[in-house]
């Protein structure tokens, strides 16, 4: 009972830490359209078709550092911020150690919407080859999807969006390979590690109860 009882408060405790915190955990799915690889860096891993997931995470209360009024540029460096993305058993991930995160967003701006993830430092795959562009971007050119440059706790209604592209490129810039998708899915997660902890005493439970 006692061991329960820690795990619990230990859970709460977290949750509050996280709540005061502000980070914000985006999960997306994308649809993979095409792929550019002349020379073999993604190893045939991913295709057309292929499902990419993974998460974003940034905290809400970042500062705007575009000082216009139509215009929100959200820079964050350090861990656990950044793009963390998995398919086909490759990782594409921010460097914990060295990010450079951004977040930027247009409202009613050269005639569009514009809303865009982006990593520039980011982790090698495990083969060596270099992650060197790594983004997400929206486009409204209606100009009704945003209705402010503040930086949101939601995750962007795709289907506000007429223009929706996940980018990635790496390598070489002679053999650089090329991933187009479209994300298919964007929604606000709990933080990784609570779901972890929340599972981990969801189990201990049970087990007891048996």
């Amino acid at each position: 009972m006692k061991k329960r009882i820690l795990l619990a408060v230990g859970v709460v405790m977290l949750c509050a830490f996280c709540a005061q915190a502000e980070l914000i955990y985006i999960a997306i799915e994308a649809e993979v359209d095409y792929v550019l690889d002349p020379c073999d860096h993604l190893e045939g891993k991913i295709t057309t078709s292929s499902t990419i997931t993974g998460y974003y995470c940034y905290e809400s209360t970042t500062l705007d550092s575009d000082l216009s009024s139509s215009g929100g540029e959200y820079l964050m460096n350090v861990s656990p911020y950044g793009l963390f993305l998995t398919g086909g058993g490759l990782n594409f991930n921010t460097d914990p150690c060295n990010v450079e995160f951004a977040i930027g967003m247009l409202n009613n701006a050269l005639n569009r919407d514009t809303y865009v993830v982006r990593s520039h430092n980011n982790l090698s795959l495990a083969n060596g080859t270099t992650i060197n562009d790594f983004f997400w971007f929206l486009e409204d050119s209606t100009m009704t999807a945003l209705s402010g440059d503040a930086l949101p706790t939601t995750a962007p209604v795709l289907g506000d969006w007429g223009d929706n592209r996940l980018y990635i490129s790496g390598g070489p810039r002679e053999t650089e390979f090329g991933i187009d998708a479209t994300v298919t899915s964007a929604t606000v997660v709990p933080e990784p590690v609570t779901i972890l902890l929340l599972s981990l005493g969801a189990l201990s439970l049970r087990k007891r109860s048996q």
